[in-house]
């Protein structure tokens, strides 16, 4: 009966062995996940945020884990849903918080320097009446400074908890506690939300890197969400940076940060904590202004031509002989 509702296409499903299959997984998911946080099977690991100027670490955003068994780590897409339908979303996301605290203040105490802790926050956890106050309970349990600590919120979370977010995040603001929009322009996109809300920080989604040398549009976006932020002083991390074309359009639009594989995977804390104390650049040092020249000179092809996708499909060896500079080696 699901089954054919869920189609919505008006048509019968018969019963087979793989739907049982399935039900039977998803009740076994469902009673594991309850037992979770009492088994202790949830772990954070740690992506770092680096500045695009040094390549240093700046902060770290903590990225939650099930490890349902030995054998199997679970990614949040894959149980947070579930969490939210089960009501345990709440529960849940005060662990993480807590613990992301109490890792941070752990790391002062090592000598790490100081670097920032994201932590991100669901839209059941804000409209939560004391939600202000259990992250001020959880900074004075862990001793975490206020100011190590930022929120990440989505769009969706702000619009589903409008009515209480504000005066909460007020409330933590005026404490020191950082605010940063997370996945911006994937969610109900309201410039409303920059006005209404006092953040530090704006993530660019990772959506919004891809094809960001080979695509107009998707580069005048980009670059359009950097101007806006800073214009609204904001600091701008962009998210999923993967190659070093992508760093290159960054440094030439002065984004302040990024956040991706180009830097480092999420880690578990304690591989994560010798990056910390190296205080290393984790990428190659700024472009030369040869290449930033390049890049602006590749962009102005493409706006000339109505589409650097377009201009380059032409021929296999254009496009490898213009894209070579910035990393990109496949046709």
């Amino acid at each position: 009966m699901y089954q054919a509702k869920s189609k919505r296409d008006g048509n019968v499903r018969i019963f087979d062995a793989d739907m049982n299959a399935q039900a039977t997984r998803n009740s076994d998911l469902q009673n594991d996940l309850r037992r979770a946080l009492n088994r202790r099977q949830f772990v954070l690991h740690y992506q770092p945020t680096v500045c695009l100027r040094s390549g240093k670490i700046l902060g770290v955003e903590a990225l939650i884990r099930w490890q349902r068994s030995p054998h199997e780590l679970v990614a949040p897409a894959d149980f947070i849903p579930l969490a939210e339908e089960l009501g345990l979303i709440n529960e849940i996301g005060e662990w993480a918080l807590r613990s992301a605290c109490a890792q941070s203040n752990a790391w002062r105490g090592s000598g790490v320097p100081h670097v920032r802790m994201a932590v991100n926050v669901s839209a059941r956890q804000l409209q939560e009446k004391e939600f202000s106050k259990t992250v001020c309970r959880i900074l004075d349990e862990t001793g975490l400074p206020a100011r190590s600590l930022e929120l990440e919120l989505t769009e969706t979370a702000l619009i589903e908890s409008f009515d209480r977010a504000p005066s909460a995040l007020t409330k933590l603001q005026d404490l020191g506690v950082g605010v940063a929009i997370d996945d911006f322009g994937t969610g109900y996109s309201s410039l409303s939300y920059l006005r209404k809300f006092d953040f530090q920080t704006l993530k660019i989604d990772r959506c919004f890197m891809e094809d960001i040398v080979l695509d107009q549009k998707a580069a005048s976006l980009a670059s359009g969400l950097i101007t806006l932020a800073h214009n609204l002083k904001l600091s701008v991390i962009a998210e999923g940076v993967e190659f070093n074309h992508q760093r290159h359009f960054l440094e030439v639009h002065a984004c302040d940060q990024l956040q991706g594989f180009l830097a480092s995977k999420a880690l578990p804390a304690d591989q994560i904590e010798g990056l910390l104390k190296a205080n290393d650049s984790l990428i190659e040092l700024p472009v030369l202004s040869g290449d930033i020249t390049r890049l602006a000179s590749l962009h102005q092809v493409g706006h000339q031509t109505g589409g650097i996708a377009t201009e380059l499909t032409e021929s296999a060896l254009i496009r490898r002989a213009l894209l070579q500079p910035f990393g990109i080696t496949k046709d």
